[in-house]
């Protein structure tokens, strides 16, 4: 039985019905990469230094009184011996040009899947098949003939293949409405342009939607069911690009639970780029501060981003392509420190397309007329052979030597990997956890907002913390009579940018209107889907004494909360002058994430519960 989390659908917000102020103003797309807890704070408007005055410390000449919170401590986790290794196993489909031989990758690997699966429950063996839309159409149609698709769907019975989608390899990689997007484009333009790419039927060699659905994501649904990852929607040009936040509003029209994704690329244009992989590294080492959070894994825009190399191992992505000893020799390099969440590529298309040659899909997309591998193209029949053999050795020594060798660990599909991340009890947040989450909020907070917050165990985004925070303090609701507990609402966070504010004091009364105003946009998505919804934080707010950037409004609200939990509030709140952004911004937008800023607002630690 599949987990359903009721999401709120993401959607842009109309700041008038309100009354907050907004600022309009698009920032400059480079701001260079950041640093981790190094970083220089820059203005996200000009990308120049930012300027945090010490004069607008609200410990100084305040009217309020000042309140101490006690300190917060990530409780340290017990990891003694190595820890387990979960595999997701996975294939990108990549072909539809190329019948024959892209479809033998199914007709062989299945029934080794199913014999591995089948003699060794405890492996718990799943093989994840992200089909790209034109896929999916060509072997679903061609099912009479092969019965292809009927045996995918049966072993996805067996719960030994789950089905995904890829949306990087449609057709084209020159004609696709990503390309009318650039930093200036709206909301509602992006999410239009990306739910386009999804949904719509296109020519097979030349693109262009020829019919409005039937093709990408809803082609997968249509003709395999259920889908359990999406990934490789990105705004970049010829890139896979970063599922942004507007790319999992489009996601979410067909897929309303999607809540898994692919997180940084081995294989596009960005990672050949300098610095990439050492960017990567150093988020990936804030986003996993314990032993129960992997390297590859994280949370981002409400789903949890699985990455292709498990970033300080130096590994890469693990390549069952190679065979047996590549994969024993790459697995002694993993850290086991950590818990892991590891990606492994298997019955790619690079075994029977030639080593240097373009993948099936470049050449068919540059070559429309006669669009299928040249012979020169593909590996002679021995080769092709050997590739076979390599993958199923590599699949045999993993689930008959390396997991009975280490006997926590094992595959991991989606579903799972899910239930291990976000079980149902981490929905649910007390009075006591919210108290801590405020309390490590005011101590973190530096030139700009932390990276995530925390209780002390569990992890939390910059935007589940406000939603929290208002929930807690909601105008309609008995002061001082806090919830006993709240459930995490999904939402988004600002998806235009404020300049860093000056301090500023705000009067109890304004914090709690403040609060009103956030439950109001939150309840506003709670309905079917359509590109405007109005559950999206706004860049700032308006209140008597000017503009507060929407970082500051959080600030506000962990003050008003830390110290009425602890019993002794405050009656207003002296605001710091601080960026409106979390250090993690730029570098999301260095790793090719632009216009992330919502996605800042969103990232947290995945723990393995």
């Amino acid at each position: 039985m599949k987990k359903t989390i009721n999401l709120v659908l993401i959607a842009s917000f109309a700041l008038s019905a309100c009354g907050l102020g907004a600022n309009t103003e698009r920032p400059q797309r480079d701001i260079g990469p950041g640093s981790g807890s190094s970083a220089t704070p820059q203005d996200s408007q000009t990308g120049q230094p930012a300027t945090v005055t010490a004069e607008s410390d609200p410990d100084e000449a305040s009217t309020y009184q000042v309140f101490v919170p006690d300190p917060v401590q990530i409780e340290a986790v017990e990891a003694e011996g190595e820890q387990p290794v979960y595999i997701y196993l996975f294939t990108h489909t990549e072909d539809h040009i190329n019948h024959e031989l892209s479809e033998e990758r199914y007709t062989r690997m299945a029934p080794e899947v199913a014999r591995l699966a089948n003699a060794n429950p405890e492996a718990e063996l799943v093989w994840t098949i992200e089909f790209q839309g034109a896929d999916a159409q060509t072997v679903g149609e061609r099912n009479g003939l092969t019965g292809i698709a009927d045996m995918l769907r049966n072993m996805a019975d067996q719960g030994w293949i789950d089905f995904g989608y890829h949306a990087h390899h449609e057709p084209t990689y020159f004609n696709r409405p990503q390309f009318v997007l650039d930093d200036d484009s709206s909301w509602a333009e992006r999410v239009t342009a990306l739910d386009e790419w999804i949904s719509c039927e296109k020519d097979p060699l030349e693109g262009g939607c020829i019919a409005d659905i039937g093709g990408g994501l809803t082609a997968v649904l249509e003709y395999f069911g259920e889908v359990e990852v999406v990934s490789g929607l990105g705004y970049e040009t010829g890139d896979v690009g970063i599922t942004g936040g507007a790319g999992r509003q489009a996601i979410t029209h067909y897929v309303p639970d999607y809540m898994v994704d692919f997180g940084f690329s081995d294989h596009s244009p960005a990672s050949r780029e300098a610095g990439y992989t050492e960017l990567v590294d150093e988020l990936m080492a804030i986003l996993a501060p314990t032993a129960a959070n992997s390297v590859g894994i994280f949370w981002m825009d409400d789903a949890v981003r699985i990455n292709d190399a498990a970033a300080p191992t130096g590994l890469g992505q693990l390549n069952l392509d190679n065979g047996a000893a590549s994969v024993a020799r790459g697995m002694e390099t993993v850290d086991r420190s950590h818990a892991q969440v590891m990606n492994a590529g298997f019955a790619s298309k690079w075994i029977y397309t030639a080593e240097g040659a373009m993948s099936p899909t470049q050449w068919a997309y540059a070559h429309p007329e006669d669009p299928e591998l040249p012979a020169e193209s593909i590996n002679p029949r021995f080769v092709i052979e050997r590739n076979y053999q390599q993958n199923i050795a590599a699949l045999d020594y993993l689930v008959t030597e390396f997991m009975p060798a280490n006997p926590e660990s094992h595959f991991i599909g989606s579903e799972e990997l899910l239930a291990m991340v976000a079980p149902d009890a981490y929905w649910q947040v007390s009075a006591e956890e919210l108290d801590g989450i405020a309390r490590w909020l005011l101590q973190e907070w530096g030139t700009s907002p932390p990276a995530y917050a925390t209780d002390g165990r569990e992890f939390y985004s910059l935007r589940d913390a406000i939603g929290l925070l208002a929930g807690a303090l909601n105008e309609n609701q008995n002061r001082g009579l806090m919830p006993e507990e709240q459930t995490l609402d999904l939402f988004y966070g600002p998806i235009e940018i404020a300049v860093p504010a000056e301090g500023l004091e705000l009067a109890l009364n304004e914090v709690y209107q403040i609060a009103e105003q956030i439950n109001r946009l939150i309840a506003a998505g709670d309905r079917v889907w359509q590109i405007d919804q109005g559950n999206i934080l706004p860049a700032s707010f308006s209140v008597d004494a000017g503009e507060i950037n929407t970082a500051q409004a959080l600030y506000a609200l962990a003050m008003v909360y830390a110290s009425s939990y602890t019993g002794t509030p405050v009656s207003g709140v002296a605001l710091p002058s601080t960026l409106a952004l979390p250090e993690t911004h730029a570098m999301l937008d260095s790793l090719g994430c632009w216009t992330c800023y919502d996605s800042a607002w969103s990232l947290k630690p995945a723990t393995l519960h």
